[in-house]
């Protein structure tokens, strides 16, 4: 990918921001290319994938347009400051001192099980056809009962973590490396699980608590549906093992 990016670049011009964002620092690729930048420039947040990222994007949509996103909130490209298109502008957003920068994390145990539903149960997410071809080869099958298959997805992330971390999928990634912790200057990193007290503060030091008292019944967006998966003591290790930087990171206990 990253030679077909190489090759391409000087001739297609699509391809020219990506070549641009490999050559950042490795650690600041992941952020540079999920960062959304308001309007307004008061609120720059980084996408972390599946701890709300959806609603959010959508919540900033409305807040900077004065209407609801019709599609794709990722999707957005033509005058929403999100994404591959706009890096370099919403690079120098997440070094400013003058904007209010913030992402929301997620217990890893709901992410996971968040993840696993949405690509292998549900079978909804875009990307999800891509791993299912890969995940056959480690056992999973829907004649399996979705204990099993839960099992061969733990066993699945733990191969892509020791192939490489850093590419792995970002609905799957480390949450450490998908908001660049350490590397970004957050004013704040919310948690999902206080999610509507967590993002009023994020308005209220943007100076924007006014658009959350009008426009305090948003929904949540881009749900999993809810399955009956009951964790075994076992699994529950092997979360707490494959994610324990973020379990760290975050004070999930």
């Amino acid at each position: 990918d990253t030679l077909k990016v190489k090759l391409l670049a000087p001739f297609i011009k699509r391809y020219q921001p990506r070549l641009q964002v490999s050559k950042q620092p490795e650690s600041l690729r992941p952020v540079l290319l999920t960062t959304l930048q308001t309007d307004d420039g008061k609120m720059v947040f980084v996408k972390n994938s599946k701890a709300g990222c959806t609603t959010i994007a959508n919540i900033l949509f409305h807040y900077s347009k004065g209407r609801h996103h019709g599609g794709r909130i990722h999707s957005e490209r033509d005058d929403f400051r999100q994404g591959l298109e706009y890096w370099k502008e919403n690079l120098e957003a997440l070094r400013s001192k003058t904007n209010t920068k913030f992402t929301f994390v997620r217990n890893p145990q709901s992410r996971a099980i968040s993840a696993f539903t949405n690509f292998f149960v549900d079978k909804t997410n875009r990307a999800a056809p891509n791993h299912l071809k890969l995940i056959g080869g480690f056992g999973f099958s829907d004649e399996n009962d979705v204990s099993r298959n839960f099992d061969v997805y733990l066993d699945y992330l733990q191969a892509c973590f020791e192939e490489n971390a850093m590419r792995t999928d970002r609905h799957f990634r480390l949450q450490k490396i998908n908001i660049g912790l350490g590397v970004i200057d957050y004013d704040l990193i919310g948690r999902l699980e206080n999610f509507e007290h967590d993002l009023r503060k994020v308005f209220e030091m943007a100076g924007a608590s006014e658009y959350m008292d009008k426009h305090a019944d948003f929904r949540r967006d881009n749900r999993s549906s809810k399955n009956k998966l009951q964790l075994t003591k076992l699994q529950q290790s092997k979360i707490e093992a494959l994610y324990a930087p973020d379990y760290e990171a975050f004070n999930y206990n």
